[in-house]
């Protein structure tokens, strides 16, 4: 369920720990991250989280008793 509501952005081959990152490489991994926040939100689909997240607390619920 959780996997679900969050994306991914593809950064393998930037390193977390480069410090002197330049602005061009910060541009590209901004750019990177829009388009990756537009296919996402092209293709989830808001009616599915909905009722996804409906079972799961049905089945929470129903497990308590």
């Amino acid at each position: 369920m959780y996997s679900r509501g969050v994306g991914t952005i593809p950064l393998a081959e930037y390193n977390w720990l480069n410090f002197f990152i330049t602005d061009a490489e910060k541009l590209a991994m901004f750019e990177r991250g829009a388009e990756a926040a537009t296919n996402f939100l092209l293709q989830f689909s808001w009616e599915e989280y909905k009722n996804d997240r409906a079972f799961m607390r049905a089945t929470i619920e129903g497990n308590k008793g």
